[in-house]
This record gives C-alpha cells, structure tokens and sequence, in this order.
C-alpha cells in the first residue's frame, strides 16, 4: 500500500493500527486495515516493493504522515 493511499483509509476511518515488522536490514510498517484486507497491508516505495525503514524513527514519522497519530503502535515478530 503507497502512503497516499495509507493516508486516504485513515481519513476515511479504515485504519485499526500500525505494527512495526521487523526486516533484514530494518523495518517496514504495516498498516492494519480490515475492511479492505483481511491481512493488512505493507507500506511500498513508488516501485511497489515493501519499504524498509533504517531507523524506527523514520517509521514513526511516516506514522505521523498518515494521521498525526499520536497512539501506541506494535512490534510483531
């Protein structure tokens, strides 16, 4: 799923949560959104590969990108 897109189901209220997955070279983001997929979804790059995020910082700013949320999010293993 593109940020954009990520951003629109928030707005929109589809958005349950995010959980933090870690990645071999860090992690990616994965948004919780039921209504239009049982399983979630993986943020993607412009290319449409999942994007792995270095720090957990830069994950939690593209967080406050999608809704300037300020709640809990969870790690899975």
């Amino acid at each position: 799923m593109k940020l954009a897109k990520a951003k629109e189901y928030y707005r929109l209220g589809l958005v349950t949560g995010f959980a933090c997955v870690p990645a071999d070279t860090g992690w990616m983001l994965h948004v919780d959104c039921p209504k239009v997929s049982a399983d979630g979804a993986l943020i993607e790059t412009a290319l449409g590969e999942n994007k792995v995020y270095v720090s957990l910082d830069s994950l939690s700013r593209d967080v406050e990108r999608i809704g300037n949320v300020a709640q809990a999010w969870a790690f899975k293993i």
